[in-house]
């Protein structure tokens, strides 16, 4: 290309020069040039002059001289804006296929659970903190006691997730390509697609997990603590969603120890923001403190009583994590751990630190109590693989277009591999996004249709480990319900034994009837209020998972 004489400053004295520098000859102040007036020439400009929104707009001379390899194939304004829309877009895509689903496909048995609890508000519940029930009785109140009433919220917070990923990922890495495929990989995973349709806690607090991280990110790039304040309350928040959320403190800890902000260790908005988020969390300390410390005692010791360190235990918990993820994406994420290390020790990216110290320590704590109690969730370590995804699709934008070797191409296309000629690059992509849709598209035809109960036998359906058992029929069992009750007089009530079915029977009958939990376990029904059933009817609702 043809390079410019750089332009003077306005303030600037410009050295005499009766003869202008050939168009083709690179420009340099000449040699005649006084010291007293200096030229400016594009070396003097860096990127980090730049503000991020404003980096795609670099001059053309200073874009080709960048020696940053993460700079090296920058995309023009216009490519940029592209990448913007074609993640919007994806995430748009995403978030109307989770409203038909959330309001076709019947709530699970959690689900459920939750919607008994936005009917009987509390400072908190036996299982969670207050604000899952609050979003189910918001979105209720807003459309009613139906699918979508329920899920709505949820589904806008895991929308506003995937835009926190696009965010992360263009920032982190100065590149709004890496945004667009980190947002990709995020809206096709399997657990973050279908249950971005879910009204859980885990939707909202893996946004505010973000949105925590977002404002750390902010502490230190700013160099002020100001920003620390607010994450305080936003981590307070995240914790009247779930209690993982205190997982965020240990992991902001560790970030600013080792990395550029360990002086806000001791500054006054680190222990204000502490201050703040138990503020926030302290309705949840009152109701525990009236209730003897159900929840915590539950959650710490309870639920595990058969708990010990299993290798078996641990393979089990990352299949879980492989079928969630879908099998090439967990390890690509996983090995994304890796890559977010190497990129801290070679200082790439604008904060190599806040992918690493927020996923690897979370994540290794994950698998720990993974091997260690039977009571283990695949979805408990979610929020560990989020800031993962900007660092994997960073890994994939920056590897090159070469074609794959013939054994490479041959394992990874099998007898396909004659008919194309991907790149390595492109390859690695599909085998992320191809088997992670593949599962999207079984699992909506499962839950939607009965074709795998048309096609399997009847000794290989077992009603309690297939979720779609839990969506079917509870619309019709309420109504008959209902219609019992009805002829056995007033004063009749709906019962069941199992929290799961108490929930179901709950969001069956909608308020007509009151529901009692007959069941020797702890749960949260045990904790609506003291009624006395004895000598009134019953209408009892069972199934065959119990």
């Amino acid at each position: 290309m043809t390079d410019h004489p750089p332009r003077e400053p306005e303030n600037s004295v410009s050295a005499p020069d009766d003869t202008p520098p050939e168009p083709d000859a690179p420009a340099s102040a000449p040699e005649d040039a006084p010291e007293s007036a200096p030229v400016e020439t594009p070396e003097t400009t860096k990127v980090s002059d730049y503000p991020y929104w404003m980096q795609d707009r670099r001059p053309t001379d200073l874009r080709d001289r960048e020696a940053d390899d993460d700079w090296e194939k920058t995309p023009t304004r216009s490519e940029s804006v592209n990448y913007l829309i074609a993640a919007l877009a994806a995430v748009m895509a995403a978030t109307l296929a989770r409203v038909y689903l959330g309001g076709r496909i019947g709530l699970g048995d959690a689900e459920a659970y939750y919607y008994a609890w936005s009917r009987h508000l509390d400072f908190s519940y036996y299982d969670h903190g207050p604000g899952i029930a609050y979003l189910i009785g918001l979105g209720t109140r807003w459309l009613g006691d139906t699918l979508l009433g329920v899920r709505v919220l949820s589904i806008a917070a895991s929308a506003a997730t995937a835009l926190m990923i696009y965010l992360f990922g263009a920032l982190l890495f100065s590149s709004r390509r890496t945004g667009l495929l980190a947002t990709l990989l995020f809206v096709v995973s399997p657990v973050f697609f279908i249950g971005g349709a879910a009204a859980a806690p885990d939707a909202v607090f893996g946004l505010l997990w973000l949105v925590a991280a977002w404002f750390l990110f902010q502490a230190v790039q700013r160099n002020r603590p100001e920003p620390l304040v607010p994450m305080g309350i936003v981590v307070g928040l995240g914790l009247l969603c779930k209690y993982f959320m205190i997982l965020f403190w240990p992991a902001a800890l560790l970030y600013l120890l080792f990395g550029r902000g360990r002086r806000m260790l001791f500054s006054l908005h680190w222990v204000v923001g502490i201050i703040a988020s138990l503020l926030i969390f302290s309705p949840v300390l009152y109701w525990n403190f009236g209730h003897d410390w159900a929840s915590f005692l539950y959650h710490l010791s309870e639920r595990h009583t058969d708990a010990a360190l299993s290798s078996d235990r641990l393979l089990k918990f990352l299949a879980g994590q492989a079928l969630y993820l879908s099998p090439p994406l967990a390890l690509g994420l996983l090995l994304a751990i890796a890559r977010s290390l190497g990129n801290m020790l070679q200082s790439r990216g604008r904060d190599a630190h806040l992918p690493f110290w927020l996923s690897a320590p979370v994540l290794g704590f994950f698998f720990l109590v993974g091997a260690w109690t039977p009571d283990s969730e695949p979805h408990w370590p979610l929020a560990g693989y989020l800031l993962l995804f900007p660092v994997l699709a960073h890994w994939l934008a920056s590897l090159d277009d070469q074609l794959p070797g013939p054994l490479t191409k041959l394992v990874l296309l099998g007898p396909l591999a004659p008919l194309f000629r991907p790149s390595m690059k492109t390859l690695l992509l599909g085998w992320l996004i191809v088997p992670a849709l593949l599962i999207d598209a079984l699992l909506v035809l499962h839950l939607r249709t009965d074709l795998a109960y048309s096609r399997l036998p009847d000794a290989a359906i077992q009603p309690r480990l297939d979720i779609s058992n839990e969506l079917r029929g509870w619309d019709q069992a309420g109504e008959e319900t209902v219609k019992l009750a009805g002829e056995l007089g007033p004063g009749t009530f709906a019962a069941s034994y199992h929290y799961t079915m108490c929930g179901q029977l709950a969001f069956a009958v909608k308020e007509r009837l009151p529901v009692a939990c007959l069941s020797r376990r702890t749960d949260a029904f045990d904790f609506f209020g003291e009624q006395d059933w004895r000598g009134k009817d019953a209408v009892f609702v069972t199934d065959n998972r119990y």
